[in-house]
């Protein structure tokens, strides 16, 4: 529905038109009430930012491209998957705390900035890939990181959480990075020695037939008398 005040001003409408202007401030008037009350979830807020702050997801992307841009030129190196998300996490999230960007969302709880990033529990991520790839190197990215880093202590400095620890300890110079060794693998255990077993000499066609015919006297032993086996043995 058009607003009739962007046709007439409010003095000049007449009674039918001031009632559907009314109608219109109403309506948007509940909207609005209804947006701050209702607490979306955060794959709600985070497709909702776009559309509801167009021009604050315009300079939030121009802003981390040309930053990261500068970091990786400065610091001579090829983008991949681990940089840009440091470089990002830090340039959004900076931007969106000074412009005050910051929404309560559920699902999970928490201050979601820039429609993009949880600030209170980014400390751990950032502060490990600073160290992990050298970003301090860069002047761009060491004066962005360490003021994120004293807005996130300020802001979440008191909350008892391993972000909150790990920023206080990169600010106080405490930080040590502690990467993971994986176990060596367990040596093999040595075969168990074979037992040396000796080829036999193949038996002749003579012992062949000898020993068959002894196994067939051993089985028919039983059965036959005296006198049977005197004669099968030749006696």
């Amino acid at each position: 529905m058009e607003n009739i005040q962007s046709r007439k001003k409010l003095s000049e409408m007449t009674v039918e038109e001031r009632r559907t202007y009314n109608a219109q401030m109403k309506q948007r008037s509940r909207q609005r009430q209804r947006q701050r009350t209702v607490t979306p979830t955060a794959d709600e807020w985070a497709d909702e930012f776009r559309k509801q702050h167009p021009g604050q997801a315009t300079e939030s992307d121009q802003y981390a491209n040309e930053f990261a841009k500068s970091v990786l030129s400065e610091l001579q190196i090829k983008s991949s998957y681990a940089i840009d998300a440091c470089l990002d996490q830090v340039t959004r999230t900076s931007l969106g705390l000074k412009r005050n960007w910051v929404r309560d969302v559920q699902a999970p709880n928490g201050e979601m900035v820039a429609g993009m990033y949880f600030a209170d529990s980014l400390g751990e991520t950032i502060v490990r890939d600073a160290h992990v790839y050298g970003l301090e190197q860069s002047p761009t990215f060491s004066a962005a990181y360490r003021e994120l880093l004293e807005i996130l202590d300020k802001k979440y400095g008191h909350e008892q959480t391993k972000d909150a620890r790990v920023i206080r300890q990169e600010l106080l110079g405490e930080y040590m990075l502690v990467i993971p060794v994986k176990p060596e693998p367990a040596p093999k255990s040595a075969p168990e020695p074979q037992p040396d077993i000796q080829a036999r000499p193949a038996k002749t066609t003579a012992e062949i037939l000898a020993d068959g015919r002894a196994n067939m006297m051993r089985e028919l032993e039983p059965y036959v008398g005296p006198e049977a086996r005197n004669f099968l043995y030749g006696n």
